[in-house]
């Protein structure tokens, strides 16, 4: 039985490293800087994007070979809206770039 793990970047420097889920939250030295980090919390999250958006154009035009349904590895720019509703903010997906990163 496989286990489930997380892969994530260290922000100091840049090593990917790959932990179980069981260790999601806890903090501890990066192998390589040494540096203090904390895996990520495992969430479900859901973006939203405007119609007139980066991400948008590029689903819709062909040139990047990105689609609706299709899955392919990114890297993704999040933001919180808050602007649409103050009191009900939202992940906004605003550009999608490294289409050729593969973790």
């Amino acid at each position: 039985m496989a286990t489930e793990t997380l892969t994530f970047m260290c922000q100091v420097c840049g090593s990917k490293l790959t932990v179980p889920v069981a260790l999601a939250g806890v903090t501890g030295p990066c192998p390589t800087c040494q540096t203090m980090i904390q895996a990520p919390l495992v969430t479900d999250a859901l973006a939203y994007l405007r119609r007139q958006s980066k991400i948008a154009q590029m689903l819709t035009d062909g040139t990047y070979r990105v689609a609706y349904g299709k899955a392919k590895a990114c890297t993704v720019m999040l933001r919180w809206n808050t602007e649409d509703d103050s009191n009900m903010p939202y992940l906004e997906a605003i550009a999608l770039s490294s289409l050729d990163w593969n973790p």
